[in-house]
């Protein structure tokens, strides 16, 4: 992971990109990788850890109808919780998180790149700690591959 990150570090910092999340199921452990590094305030605004339902409304503004209609777990959720973090920090790259990590593990993203969203739900296994870990490491990776066939020619 840290080869991965070194990368996008050196991406995002050359092209002047900045990040912020909203991690509700991933509970700061996204924000925490991407800030693991030296020099990651030249790349990371901030993150938002909405593990509520109402610090998702009240604070990142994800409508209350969103929720009752497609239920917290969901691409419009994670939707709108990105445009949140987006509104909120002014970056130009935002990824949100919405899951559940009991017994067989799975969770939503959304990336908010460039007024394109990137969505999807993913699987993952192990205990509660290794669901985290290959989460981050799976949004990691995907960032680090969208930044790049964006940026490159």
């Amino acid at each position: 992971m840290t080869e991965d990150l070194l990368c996008l570090k050196r991406v995002l910092v050359g092209e002047g990109l900045k990040v912020a999340t909203a991690e509700s199921c991933t509970g700061g452990a996204l924000a925490h990788a991407l800030t693991s590094i030296p020099g990651s305030s030249e790349y990371f605004l901030g993150g938002i850890v909405a593990y509520s339902t109402d610090v998702k409304t009240e604070i990142l503004g994800v409508r209350k109808e969103t929720v009752e209609r497609y239920g917290v777990y969901s691409e419009e959720v994670v939707r709108e919780m990105a445009e949140g973090a987006c509104r909120l920090t002014g970056a130009d790259l935002c990824l949100a998180t919405s899951g559940e990590f009991n017994g067989r593990g799975f969770f939503y993203y959304c990336l908010l790149w460039r007024g394109v969203y990137l969505c999807g739900k993913e699987y993952v296994s192990g205990d509660r700690v290794e669901m985290k870990e290959r989460a981050v490491a799976f949004l990691l990776r995907r960032v680090l591959k969208v930044v790049l066939s964006d940026v490159r020619p």
